[in-house]
């Protein structure tokens, strides 16, 4: 499921985007979820409580006590990756995108030219396999930064995505060795029965185990010690 996040505290401005998401929602096959916000803390405040964190935020830059701006910093130190797009009513601001890596800008007055298109690009982005480790579980279709996985781990028929950010919970059902195989050429490997690690998070080996970035130790056993070796 794609999480979508709309905070404008205007009410003119909700309606407006509402509208312009429900026609665009006519052409989507995914299953996607949009909540609204009328502020900036608003939002943080329900982030806080949360274990996952939206796919996409429309940011409007002109909301009081924080502003738009604000709320994306605040936003980027929770999490680096999420897609942010900026609604405002002037080009005045445009160049602050690039301190919080906004995927885009959009000119109240022209939301019906690109607000579809701009949606379209980030969902292609989402979907994109290369980027994201895609899961289901029950009903629903999750992702996964490949770069933000650490390692997974198995327990009995459950796997477990440890991730880099500790309040993300992540978990599906999946055979541990297909696993393995749908990994392949995604810079993971395979160090114990129960272990697949992201090399980019290895630190150290010594004797049987490996350190990572996180603090975490990893056993390795007999089985998988000479990949492990080769592969850092």
């Amino acid at each position: 499921m794609i999480t979508i996040v709309i905070v404008t505290e205007d009410v003119l401005k909700t309606k407006r985007i509402g509208n312009l998401l429900d026609n665009w929602l006519k052409g989507i096959i995914e299953k996607i979820k949009v909540i609204y916000f009328q502020s900036g803390g608003e939002l943080l405040e329900y982030l806080i409580t949360e274990s996952s964190f939206p796919d996409v935020i429309l940011l409007d830059m002109q909301i009081s006590h924080i502003d738009g701006i604000e709320t994306a910093k605040q936003l980027r130190i929770i999490n680096k990756d999420c897609i942010i797009i900026f609604i405002n009513s002037y080009w005045d601001k445009v160049y602050e995108l690039f301190k919080v890596n906004a995927f885009q800008y959009i000119l109240i007055d022209e939301l019906e030219h690109y607000l579809s298109e701009t949606l379209n690009s980030a969902l292609e982005l989402l979907n994109d396999q290369d980027t994201y480790f895609q899961y289901t579980f029950g009903k629903n279709k999750f992702r996964v930064l490949y770069r933000n996985i650490i390692y997974f781990e198995s327990k009995k028929r459950i796997i477990n995505i440890v991730t880099n950010n500790p309040r993300e919970i992540n978990y599906f059902y999946k055979r541990m060795d297909i696993l393995e195989k749908e990994l392949n050429g995604k810079h993971f490997i395979r160090c114990h029965q129960s272990f697949i690690v992201n090399k980019a998070y290895i630190e150290d080996l010594e004797d049987d185990v490996l350190t990572l970035a996180d603090g975490n130790k990893l056993p390795i056993s007999k089985r998988y010690k000479r990949n492990v070796v080769d592969a850092i």
